[in-house]
């Protein structure tokens, strides 16, 4: 028996959700939004220098300045 792989899949995969009770779904999304708390006060100045050069960089090659 030989195996195929499988062809890359392009495309977002669905993610199927369980039901939950309300006070699940508040308790997820709490736990949710602290998480994204901590890490962006972890690496917030990481983030802002990198989407900051992004833009720069945007703003030089509309400007007609960027180089590679």
């Amino acid at each position: 028996m030989t195996r195929k792989s499988k062809p890359p899949s392009h495309g977002r995969k669905k993610i199927v959700l369980p039901a939950l009770s309300d006070e699940s779904l508040i308790q997820i999304q709490d736990f949710l939004h602290l998480a994204l708390d901590v890490f962006e006060d972890h690496y917030g100045q990481q983030l802002d220098l990198f989407y900051h050069s992004l833009w720069q960089d945007s703003q030089e090659l509309e400007a007609g300045k960027f180089s590679d």
